[in-house]
């Protein structure tokens, strides 16, 4: 059974099924005013890794995966480039669907946009202020009130009474009661777009939006709710706190966090105006190699963005599309126990995925080895390597396409090292082992096997072979 990380338990639980064969799943998606970043593909490529497995296994899924097309960055963004704020939201809306589609995203079942549930976000807040959960402050806002909620902060796992240092001016000067209460709708008669309700003229804010969405698609409450670990506060603790204050029911079963992209070691974000435009990878890279860059860590980890890992990452995208260029017969069966029994243990613990390409490194040996043998064998574990790509999201393109298009690495084909340097790189990664450096020591690895070197982990040494 497969166990992931629940953010909000702290530790893995199993994924059931509570609503009669149903997984319900939501998934907190981009606010368009920019294009889309490496950091977003991270996100969204490790959701899609998991439900194409959450099918594989059987489970029928509903994904919600919203679009947030208002906020204070668009007006602002709209205001600066004179341009009404829907026609921008639309061009860089169809900007992301493109990048998605390149990145070979499945489509979410729905994908609602915030301003077509204006309506539904109004009844929300009234329906929360009926019951005395919101205030308005002397400038018109909704706030809502924290205290009224006493399971604040067990996602985020901090104290609503730790104010850091936020002395009662600070408070004041925020216009709020107390230092966590959040704006449900932000008053606004004179800036554009606002939407005329009984509380008064203004906007929704964001943390309501995907309250309404979300339960609109999916009831008061859904198995599993998704996002980047920058969200876990202050934005889920607010939409938990929101929808668990209105329904008195348990919100979410589970919360997924998927960590931040680094760069140079610092996090990858427009305020430091260091992303990387996904766009432009998508020009220079196979959406594959991509997903194999980003899967290579696992999802609660860091990643750090790198040219050179890229580049590794398409050599070895490059060796399994050489052995599924050779001409297999489709209808031999595909069972190995072996290797889809290590496949699959690794996936169903927490969706380690870093486990599941060595088995697929080592399938690509055993298909070396047979070759000359027994083309039944030889056939059976080329579509078994098919079979378990496919079941997150490798090996979809017909294998001449991609090493026509993206099989720059012929040279790599010809890189031949040395046994010395072999045993060196070896020697190091053996040390990096000992060290828990486990990111280095997974990118020899990687390095190894795009030459055409498969490493075999003893207790005490690393051998290597050729294959």
């Amino acid at each position: 059974m497969l166990k992931v990380y629940n953010t909000f338990i702290q530790r893995k639980e199993f994924i059931k099924c509570k609503f009669n064969g149903l997984l319900k799943i939501y998934v907190c998606g981009i606010t368009v005013y920019d294009y889309c970043h490496f950091g977003h593909a991270r996100i969204f490529i490790f959701f899609d890794t998991f439900i194409r497995y959450l099918r594989y296994i059987g489970f029928n899924i509903t994904y919600i995966r919203n679009i947030t097309d208002i906020d204070d960055k668009i007006i602002l963004k709209s205001k600066n480039l004179c341009v009404p704020f829907n026609k921008l939201t639309l061009y860089f809306i169809n900007f992301m669907k493109k990048d998605f589609k390149n990145l070979n995203l499945l489509s979410p079942t729905y994908e609602p946009k915030v301003t077509y549930f204006i309506n539904y976000i109004v009844y929300l807040i009234f329906s929360l202020n009926k019951i005395g959960f919101s205030y308005q402050n002397n400038f018109g806002d909704l706030y809502y009130f924290v205290n009224k909620y006493l399971k604040y902060g067990n996602i985020s796992n901090r104290s609503i009474f730790d104010e850091n240092n936020f002395s009662r001016q600070n408070i004041d000067y925020l216009c709020k009661n107390f230092l966590y209460d959040f704006v449900l709708w932000k008053f606004s008669n004179i800036f554009k777009p606002f939407w005329k309700c009984y509380f008064g003229e203004g906007r929704p804010g964001w943390h309501v939006e995907c309250s309404t969405m979300s339960m609109y698609y999916l009831g008061d409450e859904f198995d599993i709710h998704g996002g980047g670990l920058d969200l876990i506060f202050p934005h889920h603790e607010n939409e938990c706190a929101q929808s668990e204050g209105l329904t008195k029911k348990f919100f979410s079963s589970i919360w997924m966090h998927i960590g931040i992209v680094e760069i140079n070691k610092l996090k990858m974000s427009k305020s430091l105006k260091n992303c990387v435009n996904l766009n432009s990878i998508l020009q220079k890279y196979n959406n594959e190699v991509i997903r194999y860059f980003i899967l290579l860590n696992h999802y609660r980890t860091p990643l750090e963005f790198c040219y050179d890992k890229l580049n590794i990452s398409e050599k070895i995208m490059t060796k399994f599309y050489l052995i599924l260029n050779n001409k297999f017969i489709e209808s031999v069966i595909s069972k190995n126990n072996i290797f889809e029994k290590r496949f699959f243990n690794s996936i169903n613990n927490d969706i380690n995925l870093v486990e599941n390409f060595s088995v697929l490194f080592d399938l690509v040996y055993e298909i070396n080895c047979v070759k000359n043998f027994s083309l039944y064998k030889f056939c059976s574990l080329i579509k078994l390597l098919k079979i378990l790509g496919n079941t997150i999201g490798f090996f979809y393109l017909d294998s001449k396409q991609f090493l026509s298009n993206f099989g720059r690495n012929d040279k790599m084909n010809k890189l031949n090292l040395s046994e010395e340097e072999i045993n060196e790189l070896v020697f190091i990664r053996f040390n990096d082992k000992l060290n828990n450096n486990w990111k280095k020591a997974d990118f020899i690895r990687d390095y190894l096997f795009s030459c055409g070197i498969l490493l075999e982990d003893k207790k005490d040494r690393t051998l290597w072979k050729n294959f």
